[in-house]
C-alpha cells in the first residue's frame, strides 16, 4: 500500500521534491552561481521553419525579439497596437519572461499596420506574407544561451572560469559514465510549473477534475515563497473573504490575469468557469500541460532511482522515431513488447528511435509494466 506524500509548497526544498527535481544526474561539486542576474543572461531562440511566403498571403510573418516580456502580455499589447483581436496572432509557444527571446509570429493584419508598431523593449523583423498559420508546438525546439555569474563552492569561495569549466566537463563525463554518451535526464524545468509558486499543476488538477471554483481559488489565493507584501496581502484577502469586488480594488497592478478573473466574478459571482476562461487560452492549456509534466518528471526520477537505462528501452517503454530535425515524432510512438524489444534496442543504438516518457492524457494503451509513484499531484 502506498502512503500519500504531502508537501509544504512554502518551502523551497519541498517545492523541488514536489516538482520531481530533487535528484542529481551526477553526484559531485557543482559550480554554484546565479542564473538570470541580467535579462541578457538568458537567451532563447526558437528553432522553427518559416511558413511558405507569398506576396498575396493573408497573414504577416514576423520574427519577434522580446526583452523581459511575458509572452501572453506582449501578444495582447501587439494585438492592440495592430487594432485586432488577440486571437488573430498565432505563435507556437510561450517563452521565458526574464530573458531575451526570439520567435516567429503570424499576424492576421496588413503589413503596414505591423510595420508601424512600436512597443518598448521589443523588435519586429518583417519576413513577408503567408497563407499559413502556426500552431502550438509547431517549432522544432529552442536554442538556449545561458550565462552563469558568480560561480562558487558550497562555502561561497569563488571559482575562476577555468575551474568552473573543468567541473562542467567533469560533470559531463560523470553523466556519460552513468547514463551513456551525451545522455542526460530531460527533466521539465521549474518555469513550467512556477518556480516560486508552483500553482500551475495544482490548477491543472482542479481543471481535470472539473472543479473550476477550486482552480480559481488556487490561482488567486495560493501563496508563493517570494511574494512582495502587497501580493501576499492580496492572496490572503482572497482566501479569507472571497470578495471579488474588494479583492479587485486591492489587487496589485501587475497581477493582470488575477484582475481579469476578478472582473468576471464581479459580473457573475458564481460562474467560476467563465472566470477561469478569462485567462488566455494558451495559459489555460498550460495548466494541463503542467500537470502532465509533473507526472513525467516523477516518472523520469523513478527510472533513474531504479537504475534503468535512458537510451535503451525496457519492456513496457514507449519509443518514437527521431526526425531529421532531432525532434521526436510522438505521433508514431510504439509500445515495446517481447516481440519487438531487440529490434527497438537496435534502432535506439543506431539513433533512429528514442525512449520517451509518459504524458498522461485521454488516450489509453495496453497495460504494461510501470513504476508506481507514491506522490499525489
Amino acid at each position: 500500500m502506498l502512503a500519500k506524500v504531502t508537501f509544504d509548497l512554502g518551502n523551497a526544498e519541498d517545492i523541488e521534491r514536489y516538482l520531481g527535481l530533487d535528484r542529481w544526474a551526477h553526484e559531485g561539486p557543482g559550480i554554484g552561481g546565479l542564473l538570470k542576474v541580467r535579462i541578457e543572461d538568458f537567451r532563447v531562440e526558437e528553432v522553427s521553419r518559416t511558413p511558405a511566403l507569398d506576396k498575396k498571403g493573408r497573414f504577416t510573418v514576423v520574427r519577434a525579439t522580446l526583452h523581459n516580456w511575458e509572452t501572453n502580455r506582449y501578444l495582447r499589447r501587439l494585438a492592440g497596437a495592430c487594432g485586432i483581436s488577440r486571437k488573430r496572432i498565432f505563435s507556437s509557444g510561450l517563452k521565458d519572461k526574464r530573458a531575451v527571446t526570439t520567435q516567429l509570429l503570424v499576424i492576421d493584419a496588413p503589413r503596414h499596420k505591423v510595420e508601424s508598431v512600436e512597443i518598448p523593449d521589443t523588435e519586429l523583423e518583417i519576413l513577408g506574407r503567408t497563407h499559413q498559420k502556426v500552431g502550438m508546438s509547431d517549432h522544432d525546439g529552442n536554442r538556449f544561451t545561458i550565462t552563469v555569474r558568480g560561480c562558487c563552492d558550497a562555502d561561497g569561495s569563488p571559482l575562476d572560469a577555468k575551474e568552473a569549466m573543468r567541473r562542467v566537463l567533469e560533470i559531463r563525463e560523470g553523466m556519460a559514465q552513468r547514463l551513456g554518451d551525451d545522455a542526460f535526464p530531460n527533466w521539465i524545468g521549474p518555469q513550467r510549473f512556477g518556480a516560486t509558486r508552483p500553482v500551475t499543476p495544482k490548477v491543472g488538477r482542479a481543471v481535470v477534475e472539473g472543479d473550476y471554483e477550486k482552480a480559481v481559488d488556487l490561482y488567486l489565493g495560493m501563496p508563493g515563497t517570494k511574494m512582495t507584501d502587497d501580493v501576499s496581502t492580496f492572496r490572503k484577502m482572497w482566501l479569507d473573504s472571497k470578495d471579488p469586488a474588494a479583492c479587485l480594488e486591492n489587487a496589485p497592478s501587475h497581477l493582470g490575469y488575477e484582475k481579469s478573473i476578478l472582473e468576471k466574478l464581479v459580473d457573475a459571482p458564481d460562474n467560476y468557469l467563465k472566470a477561469f476562461r478569462a485567462l488566455p487560452s494558451s495559459l489555460q492549456l498550460l495548466t494541463i500541460h503542467s500537470l502532465q509534466s509533473l507526472a513525467f518528471n516523477h516518472s523520469l526520477a523513478g527510472r533513474l532511482d531504479a537504475g534503468l537505462d535512458l537510451l535503451e528501452p525496457e519492456l513496457g517503454d514507449l519509443v518514437a522515431p527521431i526526425q531529421a530535425s532531432g525532434r521526436v515524432d510522438v505521433s508514431k510512438m510504439a509500445l515495446v513488447t517481447e516481440t519487438n524489444l531487440e529490434r527497438c534496442k537496435r534502432n535506439c543504438r543506431l539513433g533512429r528511435l528514442a525512449v520517451t516518457g509518459p504524458l498522461p492524457g485521454q488516450c489509453s494503451i495496453p497495460r504494461f509494466q510501470c513504476r508506481r509513484s507514491n506522490v499525489t499531484f
